[in-house]
């Protein structure tokens, strides 16, 4: 009997046994880190309640076998609904550990990225008259066509089929880091000017954006990648600080289940994630400023955050130094948790230098107050 990897093997009982939910760690971690095959693919699809990782485990198992009779029939139903589970051509080549983070590739991802911002730019186009006569925002950043994000109220999205859209309220000099807006780039190349990099290379800005409409987000882990930034531009603030405030998008997860008896609300499943903060003692050396969870239209519209002071050199994301020998002793990093619909939550950092808390103590409660996720209609 060929014995199955330790995660596996569990994750499958506990499936079998009735405990979708716990399974689920055991199966993810295992699709992660273990040779789980076409059938550990099908187990993680059996246990998950979300659509999109279900797909993607159907289309992980078919790439590992395409005669495999049930995630072929998995394929059938899923086509019969709509959503179509494609494939590579088949070149006789596995798939290995390293290929799992990119789930969207090749020329079918680029035909949908292409009809993706064709519909935004006609959408943008239908939605000018709005824009001038009610708000500033902009249509999104993929769609800012040559032009900053002018107004207090800005609206982004990020990667593409599926997209996530968010909206935000922010100071003026803040921007959308999206390598492909031509705003951004004639800014960011102003910026490079006044805060050249340090000896050989290039810049610090050149490692703050990305491309938005090429982020996926990976249906089994929830990892944004890469993150999406928007960062302040004020050359005032940059010299001052020596770093580079950013709010960035990391991840968006699976919320929580609530406890036995409770209303399984949205802000009841974020309060999960505030109990488990509590109950997490820091081990990074850093100190706890504040935390909450903030109701702002219940039962659906809450926000949960972590505001943490963290010395330079230990906070385990990226920090964008201008200058290394000019660097801040210490920073603020506020971990901030929204709903994504219903069944997720996106996590964003908002990170400063601790110096600059009091200045940005406007922005942060602003991001509190606003920032969510913006359903397509």
């Amino acid at each position: 009997m060929v014995s199955l990897p330790p995660n596996l093997m569990q994750g499958i009982f506990l499936v079998q046994s009735g405990r979708k939910v716990e399974a689920l760690a055991y199966l993810r971690h295992a699709a992660r880190t273990e040779p789980v095959g076409p059938e550990g693919w099908l187990w993680l699809a059996a246990a998950t309640d979300d659509l999109e990782e279900y797909r993607y485990c159907v289309q992980m198992a078919l790439q590992l076998d395409r005669a495999h009779a049930v995630a072929r029939q998995m394929r059938d139903d899923l086509a019969r609904r709509g959503i179509p589970v494609d494939l590579p051509p088949d070149n006789g080549a596995g798939i290995g550990v390293a290929e799992r983070s990119l789930p969207y590739r090749g020329t079918r991802r680029r035909r949908i990225l292409l009809a993706v911002m064709v519909l935004l730019l006609l959408a943008a186009v239908l939605g000018v008259i709005y824009v001038v006569t009610m708000t500033d925002v902009l249509s999104d950043a993929v769609d800012e066509v040559d032009q900053a994000l002018s107004g207090t109220e800005t609206t982004i999205r990020v990667g593409s089929a599926p997209s996530f859209r968010f909206r935000v309220d922010l100071p003026e000099s803040w921007m959308a880091a999206d390598e492909d807006s031509g705003g951004w780039q004639s800014t960011r190349t102003a910026l490079e000017d006044d805060f050249p990099a340090p000896g050989e290379g290039g810049g610090v800005l050149e490692q703050v954006d990305e491309s938005f409409s090429a982020v996926t987000r990976d249906p089994v882990y929830g990892a944004v990648q890469p993150n999406v930034r928007l960062v302040n531009t004020d050359r005032v603030a940059l010299a001052a600080e020596g770093m580079v405030a950013t709010l960035t998008l990391q991840e968006i997860l699976p919320l929580p289940e609530v406890d036995a008896g409770e209303d399984p609300t949205v802000c009841n499943r974020l309060g999960v994630l505030q109990r488990r903060s509590q109950d997490d003692a820091a081990t990074d050396g850093s100190e706890v400023i504040a935390s909450g969870l903030i109701e702002r239209d219940l039962p659906q519209d809450c926000v949960f955050f972590v505001h943490r002071r963290f010395p330079i050199d230990s906070f385990d994301q990226n920090v964008f130094l201008l200058d290394p020998d000019r660097a801040p002793e210490a920073m603020r990093a506020i971990a901030i948790v929204v709903p994504v619909g219903a069944e997720r939550y996106a996590l964003w950092w908002l990170t400063y230098a601790d110096e600059a808390a009091e200045a940005y103590q406007d922005t942060l409660d602003g991001i509190l107050e606003t920032l969510e996720y913006v359903p397509d209609a």
